[in-house]
C-alpha cells in the first residue's frame, strides 16, 4: 500500500462555538504544501489505502464526481480545512445548521446530496449522530486520511478523519464517522467502533475493542486485549487496564468510573 496517496471526504455540521465567532474564509496566509502530481481530486478518486473503491458508495462518489464538503465550522470543522488548504491548496465549503449561519458559511438546507459528498467534522459523538439524522438519507460520506500519518494494515467505513501523526499498525478495523485526532496510535487487530472521537495522544494497544459512541480523552491509554463498551467517556490521562461494561465516564489510572 502507498499510504501517501490521500484521500479526503465530507461536510459536518457543528452548533460548537460558532456564536459570537467570527468565520474568516481567507486562505492568503496559508502557505501550501504543493507536491507533484498530488492534487485534492486524484485524493478524492483515490482509495488506495481504504481498499474501498469496490464498494456501491465510492464507485458513486468517484462516477459523479461529488464536490467534498465540511459539515461544521467549529474548532475541528477548522482544523480540517487548514489541513486540506496546506496539503492540496483547496479550501471546502463549510455547512452549518442554518440557525447558526453567519457570512462565508453555507445553510446546511442547501446541501444536495446528488453533487456534493460529506464530512461530519464534530468532536462529540452524540452531535455527530444528531447531524447525521440532518442530512438526507441519501448523502455519500468520504474519507481523509493526512498524508502525514502512517496506515498500514486497514480495514475502513465511510465518513472518517485521520489526522497528520496518526499511526495505524496492522489488522484494524474502523467503522464509520470516526476522528482519530494528532498523534494516536492504533495497535494491531484492534476494532473501533462508529462514532468514535480520540482527543490528540491517545494510545490504543493491540487487539483492543472499542464500541459505538466513545470519545477518548487526550493522552488516554487503553491496555492491550481490553474492550469499551458503547457511549464511554475518558477523561483526559485515563489508564484503562479492564474491560469497561457500564457506560459512564472514567478517569484515573487504573480508570475508575466518576460519580
Amino acid at each position: 500500500m502507498n499510504n501517501k496517496k490521500e484521500k479526503i471526504i465530507n461536510p459536518t455540521k457543528t452548533k460548537e462555538g460558532l456564536e459570537n465567532q467570527e468565520i474568516s474564509t481567507d486562505t492568503s496566509s496559508v502557505q501550501t504544501e504543493s507536491k507533484e502530481d498530488l492534487s485534492l481530486e486524484k485524493a478524492i478518486y483515490n482509495n488506495d489505502v481504504t481498499g474501498q473503491n469496490e464498494t456501491k458508495q465510492f464507485k458513486s462518489i468517484i462516477e459523479k464526481q461529488l464536490e467534498p464538503v465540511i459539515i461544521g465550522a467549529g474548532g475541528f470543522a477548522r482544523e480540517v480545512q487548514v489541513e486540506v488548504i496546506k496539503q492540496y491548496g483547496n479550501v471546502l465549503k463549510m455547512y452549518v445548521d442554518d440557525q447558526y449561519w453567519v457570512d462565508g458559511l453555507y445553510k446546511i438546507s442547501e446541501f444536495n446530496p446528488e453533487t456534493q459528498s460529506a464530512l461530519i467534522a464534530v468532536g462529540s459523538p452524540s452531535d455527530k449522530k444528531i447531524l447525521l439524522s440532518k442530512l438526507p438519507e441519501n448523502t455519500t460520506f468520504w474519507n481523509y486520511i493526512s498524508p502525514r500519518a502512517y496506515v498500514g494494515d486497514l480495514k475502513i467505513g465511510t465518513g472518517n478523519f485521520i489526522c497528520a501523526g496518526v499511526i495505524i499498525t496492522t489488522n484494524v478495523t474502523i467503522g464509520n464517522h470516526v476522528h482519530l485526532n494528532l498523534q494516536t496510535t492504533v495497535g494491531h487487530d484492534a476494532v473501533i467502533g462508529d462514532f468514535v472521537t480520540t482527543a490528540p495522544s491517545v494510545n490504543i494497544n493491540g487487539n483492543v475493542t472499542i464500541g459505538n459512541s466513545v470519545y477518548l480523552g487526550t493522552k488516554s491509554c487503553i491496555r492491550e486485549k481490553v474492550s469499551i463498551c458503547d457511549d464511554t467517556v475518558l477523561g483526559m490521562n485515563a489508564g484503562v487496564v479492564n474491560d469497561i461494561v457500564e457506560s459512564g465516564i472514567y478517569i484515573g489510572t487504573p480508570a475508575r468510573i466518576f460519580n
